[in-house]
């Protein structure tokens, strides 16, 4: 892993995680979770993990279901979790839940919309090299 700040490690799992400036409060909403990973023999490290990876899907879905045309309130009484893997390939990964008020666990946000109903947004259309001719 790349230790430099400010610069993505050259793992696949890292590449183009990291805002181009950490220090910019503007930055500080959008910001992912960090995905290097944590120490897992340091509680205090797992429980940032966790709770940068449920602040962050809390604001991620709170927007796609707007942007898949769901109201404000929507959401009121739902809570996320989130749990750090011990284990396997993936270790220090975080999976994050969407829980309703009744129980109810959700493992994505398209889940979250098709339980409301709601058409999920369209992802914008991949941009592909123009072809230059000789």
């Amino acid at each position: 892993h790349n230790t430099r700040p400010r610069t993505a490690c050259s793992k696949r799992r890292c590449q183009g995680v990291l805002p181009p400036d950490l220090g910019d409060p503007a930055n500080v909403k959008r910001r992912r979770p960090s995905l290097m990973p944590p120490d897992l023999k340091n509680p205090a490290d797992v429980n940032r993990r966790r709770s940068e990876a449920r602040e962050y899907a809390w604001e991620a879905i709170s927007r796609f279901l707007a942007a898949a045309g769901g109201g404000d309130g929507l959401l009121d009484g739902w809570y996320t979790t989130a749990e750090v893997r011990k284990g396997g390939e993936s270790i220090g990964q975080v999976d994050v839940y969407y829980h309703h008020p009744d129980g109810k666990r959700f493992r994505s946000k398209l889940e979250v919309a098709r339980y409301f109903g709601l058409e999920p947004p369209k992802p914008p259309p991949k941009r592909r090299p123009s072809k230059q001719s000789p």
